[in-house]
C-alpha cells in the first residue's frame, strides 16, 4: 500500500510543489485547505502535473477542524505514515509597527497550528510505531533580522518544539525533522510581501528603515536560487531516509550565514552581521 502523506496548508508556500511531487513519488497524499479557492488552487496545480491529491478540509486556527481532518484520512486509509507542516504565513514590519492582531495570527498559522497537527497525528503513529513528523521552518528560525522580528519569533518557538519533541518521540520509532529554506520566492513572500498594515505609515520612526530594508529584501527574492521544487526534495529524502537527520538547510546563502554563526564566537557574529545590515540600509548606527 502507498504510505499516506498530510500536508497542512497544502495550497500555500512550498504545498503545492511539495503535494505535487510526493504525488508523482507514489505517495497518497492529502492535502490540508481552508477554503474553496485553496481547493481548486490545488487541484488545478495536481491535475496540470498528472497526479492526484485528495484535498481536505482544515481551518488552520481551529484545533478541532485539524483533529477532525486527521480523524477523517485515519478513518479512510487506516494508516498515517508522515505529516509535513507545511502552513506558514510570512510578517514583516518593525515589531513597533505590528497590531496585536497580526502578531496573534502570525502564531496561530506557523507555530499553534503546527502544534494542534502534531497532536492529532502522535497517537496514529506511536500505534503504528512509526512514522514521520516534518517541519517545514526557516533560516529565520536561528537568525534573526530586522522587519522579521515577530516571524522569526514563531520560528524560533517553531525550532524549540521540533527539537524538544525529537527527543521525546524517537523512542516510539517517530522521527521529527526541521527543514530550513533560506529565502524563497514563493506566493507566500510575494503578495505585498505580507507587510503589516501600519509598516508604510510615513510618521513611524521606523518608516524611512522599514522602505530600505524591503528594498533590500526584494533584491534578496529576485536573487534566490531556491525554488519550492527543491523544498519538496528534501521533505521527500527527510520522509523516506532511513535515518533521516534533524536539519536540512535549503540554499547555499543560508548555509554559509549558519555556518559562520556555529563558528564565529557569537559577539564577533553579531557585529559582522549588523555591520552589513547597516552598510545596506545605510541609516543605521552600529556603533555601541
Amino acid at each position: 500500500m502507498a504510505e499516506v502523506v498530510l500536508i497542512t496548508g497544502a495550497s500555500m508556500g512550498f504545498g503545492p510543489a511539495t503535494s505535487v511531487y510526493l504525488a508523482k513519488k507514489g505517495f497518497k497524499v492529502y492535502g490540508g485547505v481552508s477554503s474553496s479557492k485553496e481547493e481548486e488552487l490545488l487541484q488545478t496545480t495536481a491535475a496540470a502535473q498528472g497526479v492526484e491529491v485528495t484535498w481536505i478540509p482544515m481551518n488552520l486556527a481551529d484545533s478541532v477542524s485539524i483533529g477532525l481532518a486527521v480523524d477523517s484520512i485515519v478513518a479512510n486509509e487506516r494508516r498515517l505514515d508522515a505529516l509535513v507542516n507545511n502552513a506558514g504565513l510570512l510578517l514583516r514590519g518593525f515589531f513597533e509597527d505590528l497590531d496585536e492582531d497580526e502578531i496573534q495570527n502570525l502564531f496561530n498559522v506557523n507555530l499553534f497550528a503546527t502544534m494542534s497537527a502534531t497532536r492529532a497525528v502522535l497517537p496514529v503513529m506511536r500505534e503504528a510505531g512509526k512514522g514521520r513528523i516534518i517541519v517545514i521552518s526557516s533560516v529565520a528560525g536561528r537568525l534573526g533580522t530586522s522587519t522579521g522580528s515577530i516571524y522569526s519569533a514563531t520560528r524560533f518557538a517553531q525550532e524549540g518544539f521540533a527539537e524538544s519533541l525529537y527527543q521525546e518521540v524517537l523512542p516510539f520509532g517517530i522521527e521529527v525533522v526541521l527543514i530550513e529554506p533560506g529565502i524563497t520566492n514563493t506566493p507566500t513572500w510575494t503578495v505585498e510581501r505580507s507587510a503589516g498594515r501600519r509598516v508604510r505609515n510615513s510618521d513611524s520612526p521606523y518608516f524611512k528603515w522599514y522602505l530600505e530594508s524591503e528594498q533590500q529584501f526584494g533584491k534578496s527574492l529576485e536573487q534566490s536560487r531556491i525554488k519550492p521544487v527543491d523544498i519538496a526534495q528534501v521533505v521527500h529524502r527527510a520522509i523516506v531516509a532511513r535515518r533521516p537527520r534533524l536539519r536540512y538547510v535549503v540554499g547555499r546563502k543560508a548555509r554559509f550565514a549558519l555556518f559562520l554563526r556555529r563558528y564565529l564566537p557569537g559577539e564577533a557574529f553579531n557585529r559582522i552581521f549588523l555591520h552589513e545590515v547597516s552598510r545596506r540600509l545605510g541609516s543605521i548606527d552600529s556603533n555601541e
